[in-house]
Formats: C-alpha cells, structure tokens, sequence
C-alpha cells in the first residue's frame, strides 16, 4: 500500500476494500500493543454516534 491509497482509504474515497481491512488490522495491532481494550468495530461505531448525540 502506497500513501494514495492510504489517503482514499482515510478520506473514504472509493478505497481498495482489502486496503480498509489492512489499515484497521494495523490500528488494532497498534492498540494491542500499548496494551489498550480493542473494540468490535460495530461496538466503536455506535459508541461514536452516541457521542454525536
């Protein structure tokens, strides 16, 4: 994955779908080890919306 890609799968713009799982892989792989909780995706999603509430 070059930095293009990375930024259509930031921006949301008609990204590669295998590049959106990698990216979110990463981020959780991150998280993992600096010891954080890792959520279901689904789980951050509706906690985000609530927030918008």
């Amino acid at each position: 994955m070059n930095l293009t890609d990375l930024d259509s799968v930031l921006s949301m713009e008609n990204p590669n779908p295998a590049y959106v799982w990698k990216v979110r892989d990463y981020l959780e792989d991150m998280l993992k080890r600096e010891g954080k909780e890792v959520y279901p995706w689904s789980k951050n999603g509706s906690l985000f919306s609530q927030s918008l509430v």
